[in-house]
């Protein structure tokens, strides 16, 4: 398994098709590649602040978590950017999504009315830098 900045046209073409993300010039993220060179799984930062950034991710393979991806990740938006705490947005009726982001540490801080469509509500989700199984300053390793 390979960790990489986000970076080329292919990988934000395939993170667009799953995602969306809305980019601006400080959107960066993770990409991880499997050994034949496919894309396995893409995590996107953006909407920085002073302390904190917006996060989307989406998962092909999902045998990269096994390989320390959420560790990578996690490790360059709280140890390499200095984030303290990383937000993301999910609509309601996903509960796969909503059950795997509790599952690897995100909790609901919000719940917006049609936020994502008409009777649709939009969750908030948050994970801190200092209270989640994934990141500590002794795994930090940057990414290349």
């Amino acid at each position: 398994m390979l960790f990489k900045a986000l970076d080329t046209k292919r990988e934000w073409d395939w993170i667009d098709q799953r995602c969306c993300p809305i980019r601006d010039q400080y959107t960066t993220g993770v990409v991880a590649y499997d050994n034949k060179a496919e894309i396995c799984a893409v995590f996107v930062c953006d909407g920085f602040t002073a302390d904190a950034c917006g996060v989307h991710l989406a998962i092909d393979n999902p045998f990269v978590l096994r390989h320390r991806f959420l560790e990578e990740c996690l490790g360059y938006i709280f140890g390499q950017r200095g984030r303290k705490r990383c937000f993301g947005t999910v609509p309601a009726n996903n509960r796969k999504a909503l059950k795997f982001n509790t599952n690897i540490g995100f909790r609901q801080v919000n719940r917006i009315a049609d936020g994502y469509a008409t009777g649709v509500d939009l969750i908030i989700m948050r994970m801190d830098a200092d209270n989640n199984r994934w990141f500590t300053p002794a795994k930090l390793q940057k990414v290349a």
